[in-house]
């Protein structure tokens, strides 16, 4: 199947579609048609607005502005009446909306964040893939002990209802922060859950609502205070926002568990906030990381990394606390979202014991595989290293890993986790370390600073070692420790990568190499979109110019077969002084080339590489290389002349 996905990718530079915008496209009714996998290159002026409609067959899609100004975005529905997400740094300053859509048409009106922005972008429409849900929340879910129970893997649709009016009255006396009121005698913190908001509807404060942190049985308190003093007798409502409980358990010691507040369908949730809370319902303390947070103020997403213990945990998603930017109408508090989960287990594969020393290298490193607790011991001066491995990784992975100070005498106290990869098998070489100092807030001797790293690891048939060395961040020391490592799990979600490497800087030809970039700086693989490169340079006759594509380096005579780990990610250049072209390198093993044609004006040219919206591309990794055509330099018999190359691992996500 993933040999079918990788044919339809690299044919598809034959159906890529890179349009213009068509102006005038500042109303609704002269949205510009766009096809579902276009991308078009526009301009925004200051002071304008840009309408666009699509229409799709339905699914998970994205829809997103590449640039290099700020952007907000509006999707509305095909009568341009009801708005169904609003967003405005979806991706660093750019918008960009993900929802599953129904089958129909829909309007998307692009805007500069403030009245000064003005500049060129891309719009990118991709065609509709696949996200499937695999549980839906069961309402009522608004009380831990209603909660909608969870496994690891879980694909939860759920939505926030709109607000209901569950009091109304008049103010006594009152001040900014307090509301003193006789009309229902209340329940000590009957409102106090984050749920409930009160709102003025009469007086100085018309419209104004806060959140109720505390009550008594007549007064009620808010978070913060109202901008004027309210006068008694001024009206006003309670509102109760709705809220979900997700309940999941930990079965091992300890677990790394992530869980994301992400798109849902339309219309979307444009705002949250969360709790993390223990089997009693309390929230959790810093032990566990943050207890509450909320979405940001400019994107409706989150993610976050937690390692728990074991027993019945509870995730609650409520009414976001504080204002969001955009005009409230279009960012909606109330909506659909999706819950994600993942938990993946600790110290449930048995224990290694530390190999004999030294076991500082690749050749002598303690074997330890996922899921597997490793002890050991690190002394001053002369063993301030230990090496832990190989962690092969199949595919795109998530993998958590965390020291604690051992239970043999002394105990180190602070230690540091490198994660490093692999790059020549042959002679051991690691590449350059991913450090962690801190983070275990769970060690369990008084005192003691260990660290802890979650890593998604987006480079498939990669292998991985783990160095413990001390010191950490305090005073070189020795002890025993203890290492965890999570059982792998996919990522949460995987952002799309690109990378240029230099090459043939030197020329083989005439000046002016072919250099490969993006068309635009921030542009990123991702499921379904167009991705567009653009090569400079090609100043030969006719501006004519080939993309080399491969799946792999190239196979160089020292290099590691093509298509293997080391030279997927460490190619050898394959040197092409005996076909003619003395000094060029190859460094993409090929598999594919294609024709391009440059702008005589710019000498650049684009190529566009739309990406299928399937789910089995994703950590897809291709390479890319241009080279120019030149028949006319003496020093070039072969008359091609290759320039830098890129890699590309196809992503779900530009966030």
């Amino acid at each position: 199947m993933r040999a079918i996905l990788v044919s339809l990718l690299l044919a598809s530079p034959l159906l890529a579609q890179q349009i213009a915008e068509v102006e005038p496209n500042d109303t609704l009714a002269a949205a510009q048609l766009v096809a579902a996998g276009a991308q078009v290159d526009a301009e925004l002026l200051v002071g304008e607005v840009d309408w666009f409609r699509f229409v799709t067959t339905g699914g998970y899609m994205r829809l997103a502005v590449t640039a290099a100004i700020d952007t907000q975005m509006e999707l509305w529905d095909a009568t341009g009446a009801n708005c169904l997400a609003f967003n405005d740094d979806g991706q660093g300053l750019q918008s960009s909306v993900w929802m599953n859509l129904a089958a129909g048409a829909y309007h998307l009106k692009v805007e500069g964040f403030s009245a000064t922005t003005g500049g060129s972008y891309a719009l990118e429409v991709s065609l509709p893939g696949v996200r499937p849900l695999t549980q839906s929340e069961v309402e009522p879910n608004d009380a831990l002990a209603t909660a909608t129970v969870v496994a690891g893997g879980a694909q939860v649709g759920a939505s926030l209802r709109p607000p209901i009016a569950v009091l109304t009255g008049v103010a006594g006396a009152t001040n900014t922060t307090t509301v003193t009121q006789s009309t229902t005698a209340l329940i000590a913190n009957q409102y106090a859950d984050g749920r409930h908001w009160l709102r003025y509807t009469a007086g100085a404060n018309t419209g104004q609502e806060r959140r109720i942190s505390a009550n008594t049985t007549a007064d009620m308190t808010m978070a913060t205070g109202f901008s004027s003093t309210p006068a008694p007798g001024d009206a006003f409502v309670v509102m109760e926002y709705d809220a979900d409980w997700f309940r999941f358990d930990v079965a091992s010691p300890r677990a790394l568990v992530a869980f994301s507040i992400t798109d849902g369908d339309d219309r979307w949730l444009s705002g949250f906030s969360y709790q993390l809370l223990d089997a009693s319902g309390t929230q959790v303390s810093s032990v566990y990381g943050v207890g509450n947070a909320e979405s940001d103020a400019y994107l409706n997403r989150l993610t976050s990394f937690r390692v728990l213990t074991a027993g019945a945990w509870y995730v609650r998603v409520f009414h976001r606390r504080t204002a969001l930017s955009g005009p409230p109408a279009v960012a909606p508090l109330h909506g659909n979202y999706r819950f994600e989960l993942q938990v993946r287990d600790m110290n449930v594969g048995g224990v290694a014991v530390e190999a004999a020393e030294p076991n500082n290298t690749v050749a002598r490193a303690t074997p330890i595989a996922p899921g597997q607790q490793g002890r050991g011991v690190v002394t001053t001066g002369t063993d301030t290293v230990d090496l832990w491995g190989p962690i092969a990784v199949p595919t795109q992975a998530l993998l958590c890993v965390q020291t604690d100070a051992g239970a043999t005498a002394p105990a180190l106290l602070d230690s540091t986790i490198n994660l490093r990869q692999l790059t020549d098998p042959a002679t051991g070489a690691l590449g350059a370390a991913t450090a962690a100092t801190t983070g275990n807030t769970l060690n369990t001797t008084a005192g003691a600073s260990h660290a802890r790293g979650t890593y998604q690891l987006l480079l498939p048939n990669t292998v991985y070692y783990v160095e413990v060395v001390s010191p950490g961040s305090a005073a070189t020391q020795s002890g025993s420790y203890v290492l965890e490592l999570s059982l792998l799990d996919a990522p949460p979600y995987a952002a799309g990568t690109v990378v240029t490497t230099a090459a043939n800087a030197a020329g083989c030809g005439t000046a002016g190499v072919p250099t490969i970039g993006r068309a635009f700086a921030t542009e990123l693989p991702i499921l379904g979109q167009a991705f567009v490169t653009r090569t400079s340079n090609l100043n030969g006759p006719g501006n004519l110019g080939l993309m080399v594509l491969g799946l792999s380096g190239a196979q160089g005579p020292s290099g590691a077969p093509a298509g293997s780990p080391q030279s997927i990610y460490n190619p050898q250049p394959l040197a092409l002084t005996l076909l003619g072209a003395p000094g060029c390198t190859l460094n993409v093993s090929p598999l594919q080339t294609d024709v391009l044609l440059a702008d005589p004006g710019t000498l650049a040219a684009d190529y566009v590489l739309p990406i299928p919206g399937a789910p089995g591309l994703q950590g897809f990794t291709l390479f890319l290389q241009p080279a120019k055509l030149d028949f006319l330099t003496p020093a070039n018999a072969l008359g091609v002349q290759p320039g830098n190359w890129m890699r590309i691992i196809v992503g779900t996500r530009a966030f």
